[in-house]
């Protein structure tokens, strides 16, 4: 068999198309910035530190808020709870200056302080939570209330193929097109893909994957189609 095979005289098949999704690893994602982020709120009363071990071992790390978009989406996903009560998000006091729980990143230019705040009450009041009205707060870290995680879906990169077979087989039978699956998927590691792709094929609308070539286009097909690997 062959991807991308010239054309001879066998029986021709055309995939109507293939669907080649692939994710990326969580080393090499997109800049944190430019990914939305999803956000979870835990009704659970917990101190911001354990609150933290939680929102890290669960999902990413206690949310934060560096924008305006940002803090909609919070108080959207408090709105659909009816949650109006006050919540830890990902913001502490290190001596003198505020950091997020990520990274430990410092406090950026956006901030979204209560008047009068953060005050640290007497000296007491070194970590951040969020009202329903969506304002900042400084808190004695003990406290036990409710918390937002924040979680980052695995951006996904999807690439769609046509892929030319040549093969006297029934190329719509499940068990031929699961096989031909797995020797596509081997054939990208071997051409040094490190991640690991989903393949799955694209359906038409009677429920076949596979056509026969017509002979009119095989010449057509075989100008426009490149020769990728052999199979």
């Amino acid at each position: 068999m062959a991807l991308f095979s010239h054309f001879n005289k066998s029986i021709q098949w055309i995939v109507f198309q293939l669907m080649l999704v692939t994710v990326f690893p969580s080393g090499v994602l997109p800049m944190f910035s430019s990914v939305s982020r999803q956000y979870h709120l835990i009704t659970d009363q917990k101190s911001w530190t354990d609150a933290q071990t939680y929102c890290r071992e669960h999902y990413a790390d206690l949310a934060t808020v560096e924008n305006y978009m940002d803090l909609g989406r919070i108080q959207r996903e408090a709105q659909r709870l009816s949650f109006t009560s006050e919540a830890w998000v990902g913001l502490y006091n290190d001596i003198d200056s505020w950091r997020c729980s990520r990274n430990n990143d410092p406090l950026g230019i956006f901030s979204y302080w209560d008047s009068n705040q953060p005050d640290n009450l007497y000296g007491l009041e070194q970590c951040v939570l969020i009202g329903k009205d969506g304002k900042w707060r400084d808190g004695q870290c003990s406290a036990p209330i409710p918390f937002i995680c924040y979680d980052v879906p695995t951006p996904k990169k999807r690439q769609v193929m046509r892929v030319v077979v040549q093969s006297d087989q029934d190329m719509n039978d499940p068990t031929v097109k699961a096989a031909l699956l797995v020797k596509i998927q081997q054939k990208l590691k071997e051409q040094g893909m490190t991640e690991n792709p989903t393949l799955r094929w694209k359906e038409q609308s009677d429920g076949s994957v596979f056509y026969k070539q017509k002979e009119k286009r095989r010449e057509n097909m075989e100008n426009n189609t490149a020769r990728v690997c052999e199979l």
